[in-house]
């Protein structure tokens, strides 16, 4: 039996300006954003996949986040997992946030709805578990890291 798909109208995504407010985002809102794939390996397997979703660094410019109001983001997972992704790999290696895996979506018991996935074929130096451990999957929120 297939895990149901995350609703397209309920909040997938939270982004923490820095200034106490906050912007929601459902899979719809993310849908209508400008779409980037990625044809890479998930982490530790040998199979391409096709990964389409929004570019990392164009979401933040739609929230009026300039590139030099942070030094990296955090972000959050629904498990409460969290990484911390410097600025320079968002405008180094440009990674998207998917929410389609080979076109289909992502319910939550595989990983989604949202999965943040670097270009690791395109960039051979990625593939170590620093750059694995930063490919958050079940990705539910971000914050400005300052410092």
């Amino acid at each position: 039996m297939a895990s149901p798909p995350y609703p397209t109208n309920r909040i997938a995504l939270s982004v923490e300006l820095g200034d106490g407010h906050s912007r929601s985002f459902t899979l719809s809102d993310l849908e209508k954003m400008p779409k980037r794939m990625i044809t890479t390996r998930e982490p530790n397997q040998q199979a391409a996949i096709e990964w389409t979703g929004i570019d990392l660094g164009y979401l933040l410019t739609q929230v009026n986040i300039s590139p030099d109001s942070y030094s990296s983001l955090r972000l959050e997972a629904l498990n409460n997992y969290s990484v911390i992704i410097p600025r320079e790999d968002i405008q180094r290696f440009t990674p998207i946030i998917a929410y389609l895996r080979n076109g289909q979506s992502m319910p939550v018991s595989e990983f989604g709805p949202l999965y943040l996935i670097y270009p690791f074929d395109l960039f051979p130096e990625l593939n170590v578990q620093l750059y694995f451990n930063r490919s958050i999957w079940q990705l539910s929120k971000i914050s400005l890291n300052s410092e």
